[in-house]
């Protein structure tokens, strides 16, 4: 953006990759600096370093475009919460929260579905929730305490907007919200990441345009990814997008209503969790892909011929398994299929093999 468009590209907060807090990140001019992972106080200044230059951009009068990173941390310090508690504190200490304000029910889909992957199985038995012996109020506590998290983050995401709004930017800018992952909230006794249930794989998307984006619409049928912000930036912005995101595609005409379709039949996300210090053996048994269609999800990971395949129309909270129904031999192939012909379009790490799938029937 800043070398072919002649873009201000401002960077502040986490930066979510080695030197988390560092000033230096190539294309871009960091205006504040990210704190690993600690988002109570840093995103307040984060926010208010973004606040200060929008407010100035528009005392200055328009000049070169802008593009603005604001990466702001919560609520993903619900991490911190749960290695804090992952004991089991002697004092009920989660009973003194219904005087406080009530916490939220568990979901309907907190039981664990069957023919589950052994990764996943091992991910739920590392967690606090087992090391803890959590009991339902714990987890219910839990819930209760990423909501406030998200309210601290919501804050700020207002002084933001609000700040473009006053400057006078609002309506020639495009406002993107989205986040890194999701969060497990206690679906399948999960919490956290580092699986490939929906709860952890789906992210927010949410657009602001005025003019360009209808107010209040709602596409909850379209699948996207976050591979796709590169493209949709640039087709915004006259830019020419890098051919080498070759499974990303622009939004803009799902987002301006020109196009009602979904821009994809299906996409596939990846869990990858390879570590030098593991065994290649270990490394694959970690590392899976979901492919996600408009009606299911098939999740599988390496090494392990357990398949998960659920109608999501039918039953939203992933419960029952019809990978090994008859009925669905069709379903289950074609989201095969599609898993093999994405994987033969990357370049996988090097840990890994270049074929993980080499009995899977198609």
């Amino acid at each position: 953006f800043h070398a072919k468009g002649g873009y201000d590209s401002i960077y502040a907060g986490k930066w979510h990759l080695n030197h988390s807090n560092t000033y230096s990140i190539p294309g871009f001019r960091v205006i504040a600096a990210g704190s690993e992972h600690r988002g109570d106080l840093p995103d307040m200044h984060v926010s208010r370093a973004c606040e200060a230059y929008l407010r100035d951009y528009g005392r200055r009068g328009r000049q070169d475009p802008f593009l603005m990173v604001c990466s702001l941390v919560q609520p993903h310090d619900v991490c911190h919460w749960v290695r804090i508690n992952e004991v089991n504190l002697p004092q009920p200490w989660y009973r003194e929260m219904e005087s406080v304000a009530p916490v939220p029910p568990l979901p309907d889909n907190f039981g664990i579905p069957d023919g589950e992957s052994a990764a996943v199985a091992r991910r739920r038995a590392g967690g606090a929730n087992s090391r803890g012996d959590w009991n339902e109020d714990h987890w219910r506590y839990y819930l209760w305490n990423y909501y406030r998290q998200v309210e601290m983050v919501d804050a700020e995401i207002e002084r933001v907007l609000v700040a473009l709004d006053e400057a006078g930017l609002a309506e020639d800018t495009l406002v993107v919200l989205s986040s890194d992952h999701g969060e497990g909230m206690a679906e399948h006794q999960l919490e956290r990441k580092g699986f490939l249930y929906d709860s952890a794989t789906k992210v927010p998307f949410i657009a602001r345009y005025p003019g360009h984006i209808q107010s209040g619409h709602r596409n909850p049928r379209t699948l996207s990814s976050l591979i796709d912000l590169m493209p949709t930036f640039c087709d915004y912005a006259g830019i020419e997008a890098p051919s080498s995101i070759n499974h990303a595609v622009s939004l803009r005409g799902v987002l301006d209503g020109r196009q009602n379709g979904s821009v994809r039949s299906a996409l596939v996300v990846e869990d990858n969790q390879p570590n030098m210090a593991r065994t290649q053996q270990d490394n694959m048994l970690r590392t899976g892909r979901q492919v996600r269609s408009e009606r299911y999800s098939y999740i599988r990971y390496f090494n392990d011929d357990k398949e998960l395949l659920v109608d999501l129309e039918k039953d939203p909270g992933g419960m029952n398994n019809l990978a090994y129904n008859a009925n669905y031999t069709d379903v289950l192939k074609a989201h095969r299929q599609h898993l093999v012909e994405w994987e033969s379009r990357i370049r996988m790490h090097p840990l890994l093999p270049e074929n993980p799938w080499p009995n899977l029937e198609i």
